[in-house]
């Protein structure tokens, strides 16, 4: 009894009014409302600044903020958080590699939807790999032209300065600082055609992602020679003692240059027809330059081609069109004929079955001799004799006019009255070739040297060296190339 009237007295008993409420001498906690426990998870993530490795994110440059990822950064920056607040967190905003980001955190909890909101500052630090994949995701499959000084073996690898150069527009500023490529194929050859290049980007000691960009040589004009320009042939003599450039135009005659830049006019007496052809036959002294005109066939006397005489008998009071070495013989067409003979022989002989076709051009490829026509499409030989021909109108459609066929590298490529092609499947399928041609009537294309030249109808001489620009314009200009 001694001891119920102890704890009795220990409690004092007091009344609010009329409600006869009795309250002890304890403290009462009044529960919180959602809205303040809002405010309390908030109050812990208050000026939280945080940084995410970029593993826990997968790479791209406009990526929306990952809730595990945050949640994961936020409880290890923070002890206090639980798990129960986290999952009242929800983030909004763009996370950014590499920057530090504001990020949105909304906290909502309970029925009523009690909300506060905070702004996050967060870093998200991209991985080497992470790094290398979103510049892939720029840079896959961009197409590069380039100019470039030819020598028809060109490795791609040997451009890799000027094809980083045309990646790093496509980048930002750190972009271009933090990666390097490799070629995987660095001894792939660059050709006229767009190809694919395949690279590996290279970020850090241990990123790596590897893509595809398209990269084509790119050809260049470098002489405006006048308006209605017709160029037909250009021809490079390169013997022991010289390394000359020869240059057939409509009216002014035939050009020689020594250093292909300037050219100077050769005096030819009784060469009054225009110069469709020219052909060299032989090597260094016993090479001969061949000149097809609209009058005749001519040769020069030596390797020098500074004297030319007119070649007697049939086919020279033709219009002669090509000249073509092949093997031991010369073969000549024109706009009535084809025609051939032995190098050493004195005649010309007629080939059968041919004796009305306009011929435009004449190539061996590999095994093969090809015969372009004006408007009658292409012919091939039949044996290694280059005696007999047939159509090949599975190749090439009959009624096309074929101006050029010129093998470069492992590239055959097929000039027409309207466009310019090529293959790079020895002949089973052709391409058309776009870019900065202006023209696309193809007359001419010729490897000289270092330099690829392509010449048109009405728009003057091209080629894919741009270090002798506009030199050729002094000495050309106003006549027609051919």
């Amino acid at each position: 009894m001694k001891k119920l009237l102890s704890l009795l007295t220990a409690v004092t008993l007091t009344t609010s009014g009329t409600s006869g409420v009795i309250s002890c001498g304890s403290e009462v906690k009044t529960p919180k409302t959602d809205q303040q426990k809002a405010d309390a998870i908030k109050a812990k993530i208050q000026n939280t600044s945080i940084s995410i490795q970029g593993a826990s994110i997968v790479a791209d440059t406009n990526q929306s903020p990952t809730k595990t990822a945050i949640d994961a950064a936020l409880k290890k920056a923070n002890n206090t958080l639980t798990d129960d607040d986290l999952t009242k967190i929800l983030y909004s905003g763009t996370l950014k590699p590499n920057t530090a980001t504001d990020i949105t955190a909304t906290i909502t909890v309970g029925s009523a939807g009690a909300k506060a909101t905070k702004t996050l500052s967060i870093t998200w630090n991209l991985t080497d790999q992470q790094k290398a994949d979103a510049i892939k995701a720029k840079i896959q499959n961009t197409e590069i032209n380039l100019i470039i000084n030819a020598t028809g073996q060109q490795k791609i690898s040997d451009y890799k300065t000027n094809i980083k150069t045309e990646l790093d527009q496509k980048l930002t500023t750190g972009e271009k600082n933090a990666y390097d490529i490799d070629f995987i194929n660095p001894n792939q050859l660059l050709t006229s055609s767009l190809q694919d290049i395949k690279i590996t980007i290279k970020v850090g000691p241990i990123g790596k992602s590897d893509a595809n960009i398209k990269v084509k040589f790119n050809f260049k004009k470098i002489a405006k020679l006048g308006n209605s320009i017709i160029v037909n042939s250009i021809l490079n003599t390169k013997t022991q003692s010289s390394n000359d450039i020869f240059v057939g135009t409509k009216y002014g005659g035939l050009y020689k240059s020594t250093d292909g830049i300037s050219f100077n006019p050769v005096t030819i007496t009784g060469l009054f027809g225009l110069v469709n052809t020219i052909q060299k036959v032989g090597k260094d002294a016993s090479l001969r330059i061949y000149i097809g005109t609209t009058n005749g066939l001519w040769v020069s006397s030596d390797e020098t081609g500074t004297s030319f005489s007119k070649v007697q008998g049939d086919p020279s009071t033709k219009n002669i069109t090509t000249i073509q070495e092949i093997d031991n013989k010369i073969y000549v067409g024109t706009t009535s004929g084809f025609y051939f003979k032995n190098k050493n022989g004195s005649i010309f002989l007629p080939i059968d079955g041919m004796s009305t076709d306009d011929i435009k051009i004449i190539k061996k490829i590999d095994s093969k001799i090809y015969v372009g026509t004006n408007s009658n499409g292409l012919y091939v030989s039949n044996d290694a004799t280059g005696t007999s021909f047939s159509k090949a109108s599975s190749i090439i459609p009959n009624n096309l006019t074929i101006t050029i066929i010129q093998k470069i590298n492992s590239t055959i490529y097929v000039g027409t009255k309207s466009s310019l092609y090529y293959s790079n499947d020895n002949g089973v399928s052709f391409y058309e070739i776009t870019g900065n041609l202006q023209s696309k009537n193809i007359t001419t294309i010729q490897q000289i040297g270092s330099k690829i030249y392509v010449g048109t109808n009405s728009n003057g001489l091209y080629v894919s060296n741009d270090a002798t620009g506009t030199s050729y314009a002094d000495g050309l200009y106003y006549n027609f190339v051919s």
